[in-house]
């Protein structure tokens, strides 16, 4: 939200590049939401399957 206000109110053009463009690693929240995500994931897909092995991505 912060940065979204910092845009709205700039009196010049700004341009705004995501870290995977422009070569920044990863935020320890990004890197903690993409693990939590990756094991929700798994967790779906290996649900109500009994002795059956993980599905592969």
């Amino acid at each position: 939200m912060f940065a979204r206000r910092l845009l709205d109110r700039a009196h010049c053009p700004v341009v705004v590049m995501p870290p995977t463009i422009s070569g920044e690693p990863p935020t320890w929240l990004a890197h903690t939401a993409r693990v939590l995500g990756d094991n929700v994931l798994r967790s779906a897909g290996t649900a109500g399957r009994p002795g059956l092995p993980p599905l592969q991505p």
